[in-house]
């Protein structure tokens, strides 16, 4: 199986409840580095708390999905958006996934998850069935981020739904 994306945004904002319900998700597993907050942040991104609460509010359900490997850097950014959260993922394992989806209780093929790295977060959704959403890098200064778009440039191409 081929990491393309089933969708490509520009920003987590470009996600919405709409979008979501129209599709027939009903969960969006979200990454954290890059995706809502800077890697290794702590803080997360202007904005990503109103989003997500208007995600919520629409009926959608939210977990944060992450590889950071520490015990405890995820849990902060999970209690102040009030969702339950994964840490040490080990994406693109699938396990991770089937993890979250049965934590919300939410079939993988009613769940999208969203995430800027092709080959973990990507490559791991559609390795379980889930909608895969790649969302563009919100860290533009990261060192390893010029041969990181030149390793994902092939597959940065929405896969074709029949």
């Amino acid at each position: 199986m081929r990491p393309y994306p089933d969708k490509i945004v520009s920003s987590v904002f470009d996600i919405t409840a709409d979008f979501l319900r129209e599709k027939g998700f009903r969960a969006l597993l979200l990454d954290v580095d890059g995706t809502i907050a800077k890697t290794h942040s702590h803080a997360l991104l202007s904005g990503v708390p109103e989003w997500v609460q208007n995600l919520k509010q629409r009926g959608v359900k939210v977990l944060l999905l992450s590889n950071r490997r520490r015990p405890g850097q995820v849990e902060p950014l999970a209690g102040q958006l009030s969702v339950p959260y994964i840490e040490r993922a080990k994406k693109p394992r699938i396990h991770g996934f089937q993890r979250a989806c049965a934590l919300l209780d939410v079939p993988e093929g009613q769940t999208a998850a969203a995430g800027d790295k092709i080959y973990t977060d990507v490559w791991g959704a559609r390795r379980a069935g889930v909608y895969a959403i790649f969302v563009s890098p919100a860290d533009t200064r990261m060192p390893t981020l010029p041969i990181r778009k030149l390793i994902e440039k092939p597959f940065m191409k929405e896969r074709h739904h029949v």
